[in-house]
């Protein structure tokens, strides 16, 4: 596992990412070292999204914010699996721009929030 040889841990959520909860991230309050959230790149924003949820989990329960860090896979990879698989390093995955981050996960939220409030939305995507 390239985790271990890079003296990483790496978790996932088995429910899916949007569903972590505060929890889970209390795990992380031991910890003393960095806590890298690897964003999958997607033109919805749902991954941005998702990371950015995890760091307020994290906070709330109490991790430093120093520890936190974002990381989004090397091109041309869109998560951390597939860069994995294909051999890539820790060290190969950069810093996204969390500025543009931000606004693609308030975007994707914007059209959650409204395809939730649209009887007709199904069936439009459909």
């Amino acid at each position: 596992m390239p985790f271990v040889e890079w003296g990483a841990v790496a978790t996932s959520h088995w429910q899916g990412a949007g569903h972590a909860t505060r929890g889970q991230a209390r795990w992380f309050i031991r910890g003393t070292g960095p806590i890298r959230l690897v964003v999958d790149v997607d033109r919805s924003g749902a991954g941005a999204a998702c990371v950015i949820a995890r760091k307020r989990l994290l906070l709330a329960a109490g991790v430093a914010r120093s520890r936190i860090q974002f990381r989004k896979p090397p091109r041309p990879h869109k998560d951390a699996a597939e860069a994995i698989e294909a051999g890539c390093s820790l060290a190969d995955f950069r810093r996204p721009n969390e500025t543009a981050m931000t606004r693609l996960a308030n975007e994707y939220g914007t059209t959650r929030k409204h395809r939730r409030e649209s009887s007709d939305w199904m069936g439009r995507v459909l």
